[in-house]
């Protein structure tokens, strides 16, 4: 029994090691997505002022046995899928057409995603 004892001991140590490592990683990455959105976002032309992409906020999850990082807009959460993929544009009333998106979440988040799986590939390389 001592040794087995012993060796979930010290799986459970190893377990909570990689766990910290990778959450310190993951919270590196959605700072950094964070970062590059505020600086892609667009800004409204009439007001001129960068309360959208000032809104970007990441923050640290954990519910249950999950555990990760979220990146959300604060202040103007519905506005993220209109800017993205576009939407049809209104003066009043008056329609004047279709407003193009401007891309700045996907590429963001594309480039979070292949930083994710280069950390993951990285334990899995120390852990061999």
């Amino acid at each position: 029994m001592k040794l087995q004892d012993s060796l979930r001991k010290e799986l459970r140590l190893l377990a909570k090691d990689l766990s910290d490592e990778l959450d310190d990683e993951l919270g590196y990455i959605a700072r950094d997505m964070t970062t590059k959105i505020k600086q892609t976002s667009p800004v409204a032309p009439t007001k001129g002022k960068h309360t959208y992409a000032a809104g970007w906020r990441c923050k640290h999850k954990i519910t249950g046995y999950l555990n990760g990082w979220i990146v959300y807009n604060a202040t103007d959460p519905g506005l993220t899928h209109l800017l993205e993929k576009g939407h049809e544009g209104f003066i009043g009333t008056r329609r004047i057409g279709r407003v193009e998106g401007k891309p700045h979440v996907q590429p963001a988040r594309d480039e979070a995603e292949k930083a994710i799986d280069d950390v993951i590939a990285r334990i899995q390389v120390v852990r061999k």
